[in-house]
């Protein structure tokens, strides 16, 4: 439930050829993409909203285990899901995840 966003038939495509195929700019695309307004079920792929609820699932299903602290990796879009879910906020929209980043989140 933890892996990066399913974007159909766009998977392997640049951004460049991703954006031209949906008619925006770049800019547009990753801005959309950032603040989750997006649904590529049109094109095989998930919505925002597809990854906000198995990202619910997930975390409901991670707080009925005894363990208090766990490391969970993830992908950029996967994190900012996480983030939203637990702060409410959309705050990692403009700050972006950067690779390898070690970000902190306390869920209760």
């Amino acid at each position: 439930r933890i892996v990066e966003i399913d974007i159909g038939s766009l998977s392997g495509k640049s951004r460049e050829e991703a954006a031209t195929f949906l008619s925006l700019s770049i800019e547009e695309a990753i801005h959309l993409y950032r603040i989750g307004e997006y649904d590529y079920t049109s094109l095989g792929g998930e919505s925002f909203q597809h990854i906000l609820d198995r990202t619910q699932s997930f975390l409901k299903d991670l707080s009925q285990r005894k363990e208090r602290c766990v490391v969970v990796m993830a992908h950029g879009g996967l994190v900012r899901s996480l983030h939203r879910v637990i702060t409410g906020s959309v705050s990692l929209v403009n700050e972006g995840v950067a690779n390898a980043a070690l970000i902190v989140l306390e869920y209760a």
